[in-house]
């Protein structure tokens, strides 16, 4: 009878030092997963804010050269030189790259959704 208790007594242990490791595990890794998917949200979030900063001043560049451009013509040229300022400018749009693999750029359309400027392989 005292061996059955003693077996007893030890497949219970077991059973619950089994239970306990398998809980503690299991919260250890939801606690993991949690932080795991904060950290994923985090540098979505900033890689995302850094990227709308860069193109943001990537345009604001691109609108000062356009204004520099036009402030190149007087307002009183003939509609010839006007047409060349435009026609340098979507030219130098068209070929405006800012990273170093040159696959950012700026596209330029028309109210008509035609594209002005863009990557090359699409106009």
């Amino acid at each position: 009878m005292q061996t059955k208790i003693s077996r007893y007594f030890l497949q219970l242990l077991t059973v619950t030092v089994l239970l306990a490791v398998t809980l503690i595990g299991s919260l250890w890794f939801w606690d993991t997963y949690k932080v795991y998917l904060r950290d994923i949200k985090e540098i979505r979030t900033s890689s995302l804010t850094q990227q709308r900063r860069e193109i943001k001043e990537q345009v604001e560049f691109a609108l000062k050269y356009i204004s520099y451009m036009q402030h190149k013509t007087t307002k009183n040229a003939p509609a010839s030189d006007q047409e060349r300022i435009k026609s340098e400018i979507l030219d130098w749009l068209q070929h405006y790259r800012w990273d170093k693999n040159n696959c950012n750029y700026i596209f330029v359309g028309n109210y008509d959704g035609v594209m002005l400027a863009g990557p090359p392989e699409v106009i």
